[in-house]
């Protein structure tokens, strides 16, 4: 199912933030953020709510 993909997306993504690993975890975000907007695209979930989670991650991407 596409909810279960983008977590895995997500995941990773905060996997790379929280390793410091700056190039993969960039990479990883853009990923997540193609998931998370086609699954609210989809009807998978809210698009308010994948955009927040976008924000976040963006957020600790550049604080880290």
């Amino acid at each position: 199912m596409r909810r279960s993909s983008v977590r895995t997306f997500v995941k990773k993504a905060e996997a790379s933030i929280e390793a410091g690993d700056k190039k993969n975890a960039k990479e990883a975000l853009l990923n997540a953020e193609k998931q998370l907007m086609r699954g609210a695209q989809k009807g998978a979930f809210n698009k308010k709510m994948a955009s927040r989670k976008i924000s976040r991650l963006t957020k600790k991407l550049i604080n880290s």
